[in-house]
């Protein structure tokens, strides 16, 4: 069980990756804040923005928020590095004896957050809030699971299962989300954008293996079912021994490919890892406190660009 820091003195940061212009930031910031307030023996908190990179007037959003409010600080990306990694950078940054992570998307309310404080004064590590449908990534973490993830240099984060390995005890805490709110949209590359980092800054190429390898596979099945029927058929239709010989060498060729495919996987992960580029780089900070580890690491700027807001008061 987690080491029992006395109620009523503790910090509970809370992390959100903002990756779409399509959060309700506002009206998520009021929601938590209240939520945060309602804790009883209350707590210190703060709100932790990652902004990755997006657009559409969210850094003026959040920069507003964080001049109106102490409480809320903002993480500015210098580009999209995906959530996982703004999940990170959050993490990096909280100074909190337990952390929450959370969307900004009001799927996962808010409110919640009391009842896995309650589990985690209780001496849980990890309180995982599970939607009765299905998985989540909204969760509370102690301290101690927080820093063995900062301990972990992986390239290729999937917080989720590094928080499983981690080991510490978790409580399932079941909850209904709003499914009526909409999530992050998904948008996709377009075709130059792919090419232009196809070989020297993805691994891209390695994965094309493994979908070419289940197409043949699956075009392998499909012939030899079409040409079994047609034989059916009309036996007289074909070259005997054809059918067979065909469907064997395409099958036997896909399965080749997909095991290379695999083998491409990792070896793609293993480039990326050797290659130990820092995971994140930071294009601004607004009322957030930097140790000199997180310095090693990235750029400071304690300003938000183009924003005409002064810092707020430190917490």
């Amino acid at each position: 069980m987690s080491p029992v820091v006395p109620a009523g003195s503790e910090t509970v940061s809370v992390v959100c990756a903002v990756t779409s212009a399509d959060a309700p930031l506002e009206e998520f910031h009021k929601r938590t804040k209240a939520a945060m307030q309602s804790i009883s023996p209350s707590v210190d908190f703060e709100i932790l923005f990652v902004d990755d990179s997006t657009e559409d007037g969210v850094l003026e959003v959040l920069a507003d928020l964080a001049d109106q409010d102490a409480h809320v600080g903002v993480i500015r990306l210098s580009r999209s590095f995906g959530r996982e990694t703004a999940v990170v950078a959050g993490v990096d940054h909280a100074e909190g004896d337990a952390v929450v992570l959370i969307d900004p998307y009001l799927q996962d309310p808010p409110q919640v957050i009391a009842e896995m404080v309650a589990k985690w004064r209780e001496g849980w590590d990890v309180v995982a809030a599970e939607r009765v449908d299905g998985p989540a990534d909204f969760r509370l973490m102690s301290r101690r699971v927080v820093d063995t993830l900062r301990e972990t240099d992986d390239e290729n984060r999937y917080s989720r299962a590094l928080v499983a390995w981690s080991g510490f005890p978790r409580f399932a805490l079941a909850y209904e989300h709003d499914a009526q709110r909409p999530g992050p949209q998904k948008t996709f590359n377009v075709l130059g954008k792919a090419l232009s980092g196809a070989t020297q800054l993805s691994d891209k190429p390695l994965k094309l293996a493994t979908t070419l390898g289940l197409f043949v596979t699956a075009a392998a099945f499909l012939a030899g079912l079409f040409l079994a029927v047609r034989k059916i058929i009309d036996p007289s239709n074909g070259t005997a021994g054809y059918a067979s010989m065909m469907t064997v060498i395409l099958f036997l060729g896909g399965i080749q490919l997909l095991t290379i495919g695999i083998l491409g996987q990792y070896l793609g992960r293993t480039y990326t890892e050797v290659k130990r580029r820092p995971l994140y780089v930071v294009a601004a900070r607004y009322n957030v406190d930097v140790d000199s580890e997180i310095t090693d690491l990235t750029e400071t700027v304690l300003a938000l660009p183009s924003v005409a807001a002064s810092p707020g008061e430190p917490r």
